[in-house]
């Protein structure tokens, strides 16, 4: 153990299925994953949601039919690493925004003038790190995920993984 604590910070271990999260057994989590990328001029529009570019961040919504229990949703941004420099990586600081979608809402990217007075229902801590996991307990309904990174035009890929109690559909709303 003291060689150990010498050589290591820290420790990450890994699981593949989150059932030990709430303590639920018998529910299984449905993982749905998408690969995308925040590109400078395009789909970087950074954390501020006052600014005329938090809309173009990529957008995800995320339809739950029912509420099973406590925690049912987990959600993961992991930013991957460039694979030239992938000795000397470097993380932007990265979190995401969730909004309740309103029943008016067109479907595709919504649009800034929905964000104006509109508050998240979560705001992931940001951080300068290759991953950040949440879990949540949502009600039925539909909800928009905005992952982006604490400034904008900064040009990254990530995967965003939501892992459900039930069958989700999440969609990409583009541009």
């Amino acid at each position: 153990m003291e060689d150990f604590c010498v050589y290591y910070e820290e420790i990450d271990i890994c699981c593949e299925s989150p059932n030990f999260v709430d303590g639920d057994l018998e529910s299984q989590w449905i993982c749905s994953q998408i690969e995308d990328c925040w590109e400078e001029g395009i789909s970087a529009g950074g954390s501020n949601k006052k600014t005329s570019e938090f809309w173009t961040n990529p957008q995800y919504r995320l339809r739950l039919k029912e509420k099973k229990g406590g925690i049912n949703v987990l959600l993961s941004l992991l930013q991957k690493p460039d694979e030239e420099h992938r000795k000397k990586v470097q993380y932007h600081p990265m979190g995401f925004f969730i909004y309740k979608v309103p029943p008016e809402a067109p479907e595709g990217q919504l649009p800034s003038s929905l964000f104006k007075g509109a508050s998240p229902v979560s705001v992931c801590r940001f951080a300068e790190t290759r991953e950040l996991i949440e879990s949540h307990s949502f009600q039925a309904g539909e909800y928009l995920i905005i992952p982006c990174t604490i400034e904008s035009n900064m040009t990254a890929s990530f995967i965003i993984t939501t892992y459900s109690k039930e069958p989700v559909k999440m969609v990409r709303g583009r541009q």
